[in-house]
């Protein structure tokens, strides 16, 4: 099941080190919009409609929690119907391990480092978000002629300005803070955090509920019309509560109350359990409403999880460290792809691919490319997507500074690294571990003894990388 704390950081390692995936090689009444310009790709979409897309994003979801990644514990017969009928990734990855720097990845197509989102955006200062100046892919489908919503979790900034609906989503109806109560929807230092919009509105029930019957409601609403729907699910992140569960955090007034319940590591994995089934089947409502408007052969499906599992609960598959740390079981998580008569039933692929992809991919299923000043680090997915083509190699690349660590991978092979703060550099000197991932997934056995050519190229990967954030941040002091 689950691991204690003290194993928990004692096999992370590197002193409690987290990681961040990059591509290292940047490679209801509304104002009808005019269309951009679409390509004429035939990998668009079918038709002169554009493709639907539902971009699913759960929280704190491990690699090993869910049925078609080999679970048997929890049971998740939608999610594992969707890898049946699409394609199961083996090896996708998070730009982060922590919350808000994977979404701002998601938003952006960018690396954290270059967006200015590189830690997680807390109730503490109201000040930080995702920067204004960055282009939001609801912004750019917005522009393509696509209805924009999203429902959940944000996380990406507290202040009107960091809104959704300031950020190119038409709809929004959720939470800005990381995390809140399932039932009462307070979070401990933000208060009651339930909007619609800009205005905080009266949110009555369990929040997996509430977000999936505002999605299925949004997709209905929608049905004639190309929409990008967001569906961002706070579940199974803490506080561990079941749809039937007693609130744990609540407004007495203006203060806030957190209940002292203590449960076992026995009760609050049980207590997980139920969250990832009940969310699955809410993933099931949402797919049966796609089928029932005619839309499932018109719309592409993603499902990934935000960073790996807490070390409170969740399970990694067999993989190294959780959610906080750069090993595999932080930055390698859960992801399918299902759209019937598009998508091979059955596809599994390798190909280590990222959230940083969904970007481009998304905007070339619209028919659309970037604007000229958009600098994107992820790739164009669909011919893997659609066709099972392999990728052109290239090396990934993570840091996340406030736990010191770093990592790349290309190909089969992954470096892991120590961030040094103080001089704002990667030191490989002192820390250098090599494995192989073909082989060793839970990367037991590091080679950086045995393999130095193999060290010395991944350095320079890594390194290249480094190089290209730096530039892009004095071209943005110059600008």
């Amino acid at each position: 099941m689950k691991q204690d704390r003290r194993a928990f950081l004692k096999a992370a390692g590197l002193g409690g080190a987290a990681l961040t995936l990059h591509g290292c090689t940047s490679a209801g009444g509304r104002t009808a919009r005019r269309p951009a310009h679409r390509n004429g790709d035939d990998e668009a979409g079918a038709g002169d409609r554009p493709p639907n897309i539902v971009f699913i994003l759960v929280d704190d979801l491990g690699y090993g929690d869910l049925g078609c990644y080999g679970s048997k514990d929890i049971k998740t017969p939608n999610i594992d119907a969707m890898a049946t009928g699409g394609m199961k990734f083996t090896d996708f990855y998070v730009n982060a391990p922590v919350c808000s720097p994977t979404r701002a990845g998601f938003m952006t197509g960018r690396s954290q480092q270059r967006c200015g989102a590189e830690t997680v955006f807390t109730p503490g200062n109201l000040k930080k978000g995702l920067p204004i100046n960055e282009t939001t892919l609801a912004e750019e489908l917005k522009r393509g002629g696509y209805t924009t919503g999203i429902f959940g979790k944000w996380h990406l900034g507290y202040i009107e300005k960091y809104s959704p609906v300031n950020r190119g989503f038409d709809e929004f109806v959720g939470h800005l803070s990381g995390f809140l109560d399932y039932h009462t929807h307070v979070n401990p230092r933000f208060g009651y955090d339930w909007w619609d919009g800009l205005k905080k509105t009266e949110g009555q029930g369990y929040s997996t509920d509430l977000i999936s019957k505002h999605s299925m409601n949004f997709v209905r609403a929608h049905k004639d019309e190309p929409f990008f729907l967001f569906v961002s699910y706070q579940a199974p992140h803490s506080p561990y509560q079941g749809p039937d569960d007693e609130p744990l955090i609540e407004l007495k007034g203006d203060e806030v109350v957190k209940k002292k319940k203590k449960f076992t590591a026995e009760q609050r994995y049980a207590i997980y359990v139920k969250m990832v089934e009940y969310m699955d089947k809410t993933i099931g409502d949402l797919l049966q409403v796609l089928r029932e408007e005619g839309l499932a052969e018109n719309t592409l499906v993603m499902f990934v999880s935000d960073n790996g599992p807490s070390y409170l609960a969740g399970t990694t598959g067999g993989l190294k460290g959780g959610k906080h740390f750069l090993w595999e079981g932080g930055i390698r998580v859960p992801a399918v792809a299902y759209w019937p008569g598009k998508i091979e039933p059955g596809a599994v692929t390798g190909q280590p691919a990222t959230i940083l992809d969904t970007f481009p991919t998304f905007l070339a299923l619209a028919g659309m490319k970037p604007r000229d000043n958009l600098e994107l680090d992820g790739m164009d997915l669909r011919k893997l997507l659609l066709k099972q083509e392999s990728l052109p190699q290239r090396a990934l690349c993570w840091r996340y500074a406030p736990q010191g660590q770093v990592a790349v991978r290309q190909g089969k092979w992954k470096l892991i690294g120590r961030w040094n703060s103080k001089a704002k550099k990667p030191d490989f000197e002192k820390v250098k571990k090599l494995f192989d991932l073909e082989e060793d997934p839970g990367e037991k056995n590091d080679l950086a003894e045995q393999k130095p050519e193999t060290v010395t190229k991944l350095i320079a990967a890594y390194e290249k990388w480094e190089e290209g954030i730096r530039l892009d941040h004095k071209r943005l002091e110059r600008t």
